[in-house]
């Protein structure tokens, strides 16, 4: 018998539903994108393959970095992570974001669920996420900003019409998030007074309940004391994270035949299609995305049919491609512990405490 026979396992009906929607989702995409093939299909002609190639390294360069910034924002709390593990954890969590409904949510979840299995506490975790996507939205602010300035508009009502405000509150949310993380206390007694008013069953006697987790809280807060060195680190690998998935949009770009491509163009229409990601219900923004990056490519000058085949090459890459990766990586990590969990029931050892409900969902 093999060591993840004992493991739990999805009941068949959850997971024929489950491949079912798989299926559907994939059915979507394709009827979306198909049609459009035909229209851009001479400039896949002339497909240049190495900057394909050199667009594919870019796309890696981008995830490394962003590995590499929630590695360090989770080395601030006093956990550390291998930088494999890290790796294979934002393959895994980026595919989930990206082709999953709800992604960004789904996303994090199953990367908190990780993250705890890795041996962080739960306060950690969360000041780490919340603290990596605040630094995310402050840089793709920059790159937003960098984009306009290249573009040619100096004019100070446009910067600040195109993300200047965005930059402002995200140093102010950085801020805060410092603040309250050196300053916790006063938080969280105003959460415990809260809770206090809670009923019994869920405060506990006295609200005892919630002021042993008010207190542990408190205790593990008190581990994380981020420098100005650690934010201006995450800060600058999350500039190259967007820096780099631009360059993957960039040389898709040119290597279907935009050569005339202005850099501030190329920036703002790649801008104009991932800021739509956050209003839109498809997974990983499947249409609008599109839909901005080619309006951007058209003001560039770029042709309609050059314009959709370097969009759908990028896309291909970014998301087809690492999807791809990202979901072995996933089921990698899903064997892994099912495999940990069967050796340790057999041993007797104490299994781990956070299930399977998640993977279960996202399977």
């Amino acid at each position: 018998m093999s060591l993840v026979s004992g493991a739990a396992r999805p009941r068949p009906s959850r997971r024929a539903l489950r491949w079912s929607l798989f299926g559907m989702l994939i059915a979507v995409e394709l009827v979306l994108v198909v049609p459009h093939l035909s229209f851009s299909s001479a400039a896949f002609t002339s497909l240049s393959w190495p900057l394909l190639a050199a667009a594919a390294g870019a796309e890696v360069v981008s995830l490394l970095a962003f590995s590499r910034m929630r590695r360090g924002l989770l080395r601030v709390g006093g956990t550390h992570i291998g930088a494999r593990r890290m790796g294979v954890l934002t393959l895994a969590s980026n595919a989930v974001s990206a082709t999953a409904p709800a992604g960004t949510a789904v996303s994090a979840a199953y990367l908190y669920q990780q993250l705890r299995r890795a041996g962080a506490n739960a306060t950690v975790t969360v000041w780490t996420l919340v603290a990596g996507s605040i630094v995310s939205g402050l840089a793709f602010s920059v790159i937003t900003v960098a984009g306009t300035l290249l573009n040619g508009n100096l004019d100070l009502p446009e910067i600040i019409g195109a993300a200047g405000l965005s930059i402002l509150a995200g140093v102010a949310m950085v801020a805060a998030l410092a603040y309250v993380t050196a300053h916790p206390a006063p938080l969280l007694r105003a959460a415990e007074w809260s809770g206090r008013r809670l009923p019994d069953r869920w405060a506990g006697p006295d609200g005892r309940v919630v002021h042993a987790a008010a207190e542990r809280v408190l205790a593990q807060l008190r581990v994380i004391r981020p420098r100005p060195r650690d934010w201006s680190l995450a800060l600058g690998l999350s500039i190259l994270n967007w820096t780099a998935d631009l360059a993957c949009f960039v040389l898709c770009c040119y290597a279907v035949g935009a050569h005339g491509l202005a850099l501030g163009a190329a920036a703002l229409a790649y801008v104009a299609g991932l800021a739509t990601i956050g209003i839109t219900l498809t997974p990983g923004g499947l249409g609008s995305v599109e839909a901005g990056m080619l309006i951007g490519l058209a003001h560039g000058g770029v042709a309609g049919p050059v314009a959709l085949a370097g969009v759908l090459a990028y896309r291909v890459i970014a998301y087809v491609f690492m999807g791809a990766v990202g979901w072995t990586a996933w089921a990698s990590v899903r064997h892994a512990w099912r495999v940990r969990q069967a050796r340790a029931a057999a041993q007797g050892w104490p299994v781990d405490q956070y299930g399977d409900e998640l993977l279960s969902v996202t399977a």
